[in-house]
């Protein structure tokens, strides 16, 4: 790779970055929108439900009684989805999702 190629590739990765933060940042100032938005909440607990957040991801193998890796690993892919929203969630967010648990949608 020349220098000129160095520099198009070091400039996109840095577009790229910023691409990334303001998306994040954009996600972040939504989730805390679940502070007083009712409806948001009830949609991130929606969410945490259907990826199996309040679960364990571990599937068992009742014939054999062991891991079962190919399930296990689908299941922590799809709680990844709610992990990846919680950890841009403020602390007072986060309580107010989990703390029902896998209880209806009140």
């Amino acid at each position: 790779m020349n220098v000129e190629d160095k520099l198009k590739h070091d400039q996109k990765m840095e577009e790229l970055k910023k691409k990334n933060q303001e998306e994040y940042r954009k996600v972040r100032s939504a989730l805390q929108l679940a502070c007083t938005d009712t409806n948001v909440q009830v949609v991130l607990r929606h969410i945490a439900k259907l990826s199996g957040f309040f679960k364990s991801s571990v599937v068992i193998n009742l014939a054999t009684s062991e891991v079962a890796l190919g399930s296990t690993t689908y299941n922590e892919g799809r709680r990844s989805l709610y992990l990846d929203l919680r950890r841009m969630m403020n602390d007072e967010t986060r309580r107010l999702i989990e703390s029902k648990g896998e209880e209806s949608h009140d």
